[in-house]
C-alpha cells in the first residue's frame, strides 16, 4: 500500500508500542490454534490471526511512508497462555485494547489519508472481535 502525503503529527511512540506485540500475538494464536478442539475453532483462530497479521503489515506500512525507516521494536516475548480459554479470553482483552489506542490514535490525526487508514485498521480490529466472540461462544456450548 502506498500512502503520499502525510503530516509527522502523531507520535511514533504510539505506532512503536502496537507493533511491539506482533510476535507475541502471532506466536499466542498460532499455539491457540493448535489447541482448538474443532474445524470450525481453529478456522475462526486462523481467521483472526490473518486479520491480526494484516493490522499489523498496514500499520508497519504507515510508519514507514510517515517515518521513513521500519519501526525497531523490542518484541513482547511469548509466554504459553494458561489455558486454551484464558489464552482467547486474553485475546479479547487485547483487542479491546487495542481498539481504545487505535480510536485515540485516530482522533489525533488532522490527515484525512491516515484517518482512513487507522479506521481500516479498526475495523480489522473489530471483526477480530466478533470472531472472538462467537469462538468464546462455541468453547462454552462445547463445554455444556
Amino acid at each position: 500500500m502506498m500512502y503520499h502525503f502525510m503530516q509527522r503529527e502523531i507520535d511514533k511512540a504510539t505506532i512503536e508500542d502496537l507493533m511491539k506485540t506482533e510476535s507475541f500475538d502471532v506466536l499466542t494464536l498460532d499455539f491457540l490454534s493448535v489447541l482448538a478442539q474443532t474445524d470450525q475453532e481453529r478456522y475462526l483462530i486462523r481467521q483472526v490471526l490473518r486479520s491480526r497479521r494484516q493490522q499489523y503489515d498496514i500499520l508497519r506500512s504507515l510508519y514507514m511512508q510517515m517515518y521513513h525507516s521500519q519501526p525497531q521494536v523490542d518484541q513482547n516475548i511469548f509466554q504459553k497462555p494458561e489455558s486454551y480459554i484464558h489464552g482467547i479470553k486474553s485475546q479479547q482483552v487485547r483487542v479491546e485494547n487495542r481498539k481504545r489506542i487505535l480510536s485515540n490514535f485516530k482522533s489525533q490525526t488532522t490527515d484525512s489519508t491516515v484517518s482512513q487508514v487507522i479506521q481500516m485498521v479498526l475495523n480489522l480490529n473489530q471483526y477480530e472481535g466478533i470472531l472472538l466472540n462467537q469462538l468464546e461462544r462455541i468453547i462454552e456450548d462445547n463445554e455444556n
